[in-house]
Order: structure tokens, then sequence, then C-alpha cells
């Protein structure tokens, strides 16, 4: 995905896969990023990795895992301070038992703070552009971290910077577009090269 820069800054934007059952979804606002000097866009991609040996404590990979990067001129791109990019991610498949977004270090697995936005679909904000899938938790193990509440979150139908086209929901949904009806939440994000989607081996319960 191309996004623009305007007076220096970067634009807000969202992206959607588009294959059929998309896997990942994700939404920036006006100023996400650190802009370098002379900079007219910046390229953000979201490419499946194989999953590390290393296991999730108490839970399972249950999507892709995922490695986002940000390209400006051929030089990576960080988010800027206090930024931050909200992801949706969908499971392989609905579950009763507790769901969350974890990031991938490289050598160890971070929960994030998840909400729930679909059938098997979770939301989350990430403060970096880290690797990062879902992971579900083995029975009756609870998440070490909860989301806030709504009422701390962008209200439903909120434009994406200067972007009208793409909005984030109340509960953290990336919305926009037909895809998000067509599918009853199920919605992804394929970034600027087309990556063919590997799925894992549902784990056992």
């Amino acid at each position: 995905m191309t996004i623009g820069v305007t007076d220096g800054m970067s634009d807000g934007s969202r992206a959607f896969s588009s294959e059929q059952g998309p896997q990942i979804a994700f939404a920036v606002r006006d100023g996400a990023f650190t802009v370098p000097a002379g900079a007219t866009s910046i390229e953000v991609t979201a490419s499946p990795e194989a999953a590390p040996a290393a296991r999730p404590a108490n839970g399972a990979l249950v999507s892709n895992l995922y490695r986002l990067k940000a390209i400006a001129d051929g030089k990576p791109v960080t988010l800027a301070p206090n930024a931050t990019v909200i992801i949706n991610l969908r499971a392989s498949q609905s579950t009763t038992q507790n769901v969350i977004i974890s990031t991938w270090d490289g050598a160890r697995w971070t929960q994030v703070a998840t909400r729930q936005v679909g059938q098997e679909v979770y939301a989350a904000e990430l403060p970096t552009l880290t690797p990062v899938a879902v992971v579900r938790l083995e029975q009756g193990v609870l998440p070490t971290v909860h989301a806030p509440g709504p009422t701390t979150r962008p209200s439903a139908a909120t434009a994406i910077g200067s972007n009208p086209s793409g909005a984030v929901g109340g509960d953290g949904a990336v919305r926009g577009r037909a895809l998000w009806l067509i599918l009853a939440g199920t919605i992804a994000l394929l970034a600027a090269a087309l990556i063919t989607v590997r799925r894992w081996p549902e784990a056992d319960s």
C-alpha cells in the first residue's frame, strides 16, 4: 500500500487484502509515520512468514505470522512517537476460548490488548511495526492484558486522517468498503505486493 505525504506529514489511510477469506487489515491516522526529509510517499507491506519454533506460552497460533514494514526512498520508516497502527487479524476458526493478538520480537511472544470485532476477527493497536499473529489460549487461560473500554476508542465511523473512505469503529474494527458487510466482519489487508497467504494447520484445543 502506498501512503501519501502532505507537507511533510504522512496521510491517514487504511487497507484490506483482496484474497477470498481475507486475513488482515490495518489503519493509520495522519502523521502516524516519521517521514524522512524529501520523501513523497511511504510503501507499507504486510508479509506472511513461517511461524517460529517457539510456541506462545499457554497458547497456539491460529493465524499467519505477519511482518509489517514501512519504506520511504528505500529506507525503513518507523511510527512517529505516540503513534499506533490499528490492526485487525482473522483467526482460522471461531472458538469459545480466549484469543489474543501477540507480537514476536525474535525471542519471545508478547500479548497485546485485544478486542474481538467479528466472529473470527480481532483488533489491537501496535506502537511499533513488529511481527504479529493471533494466539488461541488454552482452555481456562486468561489474557495477561486487556483492551480498554469502548469509550476510550475512536468513535464509530471516525475518518482516518484525511482519508474519508477509511474508518475505525469504537470497537477498534477497521471499517470501509463493502468487504466488511459481505464477509460479516471478516476483513484483511495486503499491502503493496500481493503475497500468497499460507494457512497454518489448526492447533489442538
